[in-house]
Protein backbone atom coordinates (compact mmCIF):
# COMPACT_ATOMS: atom_id res chain seq x y z
CA UNK A 1 0.00 0.00 0.00
CA UNK A 2 2.82 2.28 0.54
CA UNK A 3 4.51 1.91 -2.61
CA UNK A 4 1.04 3.09 -4.12
CA UNK A 5 0.58 6.10 -2.55
CA UNK A 6 4.57 6.49 -3.39
CA UNK A 7 3.21 6.19 -7.07
CA UNK A 8 0.36 8.34 -7.00
CA UNK A 9 2.55 11.28 -5.42
CA UNK A 10 4.93 10.79 -8.14
CA UNK A 11 2.24 10.52 -10.79
CA UNK A 12 1.05 13.89 -9.54
CA UNK A 13 4.36 15.70 -8.85
CA UNK A 14 5.25 14.63 -12.69
CA UNK A 15 2.23 15.77 -14.03
CA UNK A 16 3.11 19.03 -12.24
CA UNK A 17 5.60 19.68 -13.60
CA UNK A 18 4.50 18.87 -17.27
CA UNK A 19 1.50 21.31 -16.91
CA UNK A 20 3.57 24.09 -15.54
CA UNK A 21 6.52 23.52 -17.86
CA UNK A 22 4.17 24.65 -20.47
CA UNK A 23 3.03 27.84 -18.90
CA UNK A 24 4.62 30.90 -20.74
CA UNK A 25 4.75 34.60 -18.82
CA UNK A 26 2.16 36.92 -19.99
CA UNK A 27 3.81 39.33 -23.18
CA UNK A 28 3.74 42.94 -22.17
CA UNK A 29 5.17 45.84 -23.77
CA UNK A 30 5.29 47.46 -27.46
CA UNK A 31 5.22 43.89 -28.85
CA UNK A 32 2.42 42.17 -26.87
CA UNK A 33 -1.03 41.55 -28.23
CA UNK A 34 -3.10 44.43 -29.21
CA UNK A 35 -5.49 44.86 -26.24
CA UNK A 36 -7.74 47.35 -28.44
CA UNK A 37 -7.65 50.14 -31.23
CA UNK A 38 -8.00 53.17 -30.28
CA UNK A 39 -8.61 55.94 -33.31
CA UNK A 40 -9.37 59.70 -33.26
CA UNK A 41 -9.12 59.99 -29.17
CA UNK A 42 -8.65 63.35 -27.92
CA UNK A 43 -5.68 63.30 -25.30
CA UNK A 44 -2.54 65.26 -24.09
CA UNK A 45 0.52 65.14 -25.44
CA UNK A 46 3.25 65.18 -23.16
CA UNK A 47 6.95 64.91 -24.46
CA UNK A 48 9.48 64.91 -21.93
CA UNK A 49 12.77 64.20 -23.73
CA UNK A 50 13.22 62.68 -27.55
CA UNK A 51 12.80 59.10 -26.54
CA UNK A 52 9.79 59.25 -24.13
CA UNK A 53 6.35 60.42 -24.50
CA UNK A 54 3.17 59.95 -23.42
CA UNK A 55 -0.75 60.45 -24.37
CA UNK A 56 -3.03 61.16 -21.28
CA UNK A 57 -6.82 61.15 -22.03
CA UNK A 58 -10.23 60.59 -19.99
CA UNK A 59 -12.25 59.34 -22.65
CA UNK A 60 -10.79 56.04 -23.05
CA UNK A 61 -9.74 56.33 -19.48
CA UNK A 62 -5.81 56.04 -19.87
CA UNK A 63 -2.23 56.69 -20.23
CA UNK A 64 -0.92 55.56 -23.24
CA UNK A 65 3.42 55.75 -23.54
CA UNK A 66 4.28 55.57 -27.18
CA UNK A 67 6.22 52.93 -28.43
CA UNK A 68 7.01 54.85 -31.51
CA UNK A 69 7.92 58.66 -30.42
CA UNK A 70 9.83 59.51 -33.53
CA UNK A 71 7.01 59.07 -35.73
CA UNK A 72 5.37 62.54 -33.72
CA UNK A 73 5.84 65.38 -36.07
CA UNK A 74 8.82 67.51 -35.48
CA UNK A 75 6.30 70.94 -35.09
CA UNK A 76 4.45 68.91 -32.83
CA UNK A 77 7.50 67.52 -30.36
CA UNK A 78 8.96 70.83 -30.56
CA UNK A 79 5.74 72.51 -29.12
CA UNK A 80 5.20 69.86 -26.39
CA UNK A 81 9.14 69.17 -25.22
CA UNK A 82 8.65 73.74 -25.03
CA UNK A 83 5.59 73.10 -22.36
CA UNK A 84 6.51 69.93 -20.82
CA UNK A 85 7.39 71.39 -17.28
CA UNK A 86 9.74 68.63 -15.55
CA UNK A 87 9.17 69.81 -12.31
CA UNK A 88 5.84 69.85 -12.10
CA UNK A 89 5.32 67.02 -15.08
CA UNK A 90 3.05 69.50 -16.44
CA UNK A 91 2.60 71.18 -19.73
CA UNK A 92 0.81 69.53 -23.14
CA UNK A 93 -0.35 70.03 -26.04
CA UNK A 94 -4.13 68.71 -27.20
CA UNK A 95 -3.88 66.28 -30.06
CA UNK A 96 -6.01 63.97 -31.68
CA UNK A 97 -4.32 60.24 -32.05
CA UNK A 98 -4.91 56.91 -33.59
CA UNK A 99 -2.93 53.71 -32.73
CA UNK A 100 -2.71 49.78 -30.88
CA UNK A 101 -3.43 49.79 -27.44
CA UNK A 102 -1.57 46.76 -25.98
CA UNK A 103 -0.91 46.11 -22.17
CA UNK A 104 1.94 48.14 -20.39
CA UNK A 105 4.59 45.66 -18.23
CA UNK A 106 3.96 47.74 -15.17
CA UNK A 107 0.38 46.51 -14.80
CA UNK A 108 1.85 42.55 -14.46
CA UNK A 109 3.25 43.75 -11.04
CA UNK A 110 1.09 46.48 -10.15
CA UNK A 111 -2.70 46.20 -10.11
CA UNK A 112 -3.67 50.11 -9.55
CA UNK A 113 -1.89 50.69 -13.05
CA UNK A 114 -4.98 49.46 -14.50
CA UNK A 115 -5.45 51.89 -17.24
CA UNK A 116 -1.64 52.12 -18.06
CA UNK A 117 -0.39 51.15 -22.01
CA UNK A 118 2.23 51.24 -24.56
CA UNK A 119 0.47 52.55 -27.71
CA UNK A 120 2.07 52.02 -31.34
CA UNK A 121 0.89 55.42 -32.87
CA UNK A 122 -0.43 55.13 -36.23
CA UNK A 123 -2.00 58.80 -36.34
CA UNK A 124 -1.16 62.02 -34.74
CA UNK A 125 -2.49 65.60 -35.09
CA UNK A 126 -2.71 69.10 -33.04
CA UNK A 127 -6.52 69.53 -32.34
CA UNK A 128 -5.38 73.46 -31.09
Amino acid sequence: MKKAWIGIVFLLALGGMINLSGCKKEKCGCDAETRFNVSDELGNLFVVNKDYAYISTLAVLGRFTLCNPQDIPESLRTMAMERYNPETQSGSVLVYFSGEAKDDCIKLYHQWYYYYYDLVLTDIESAE
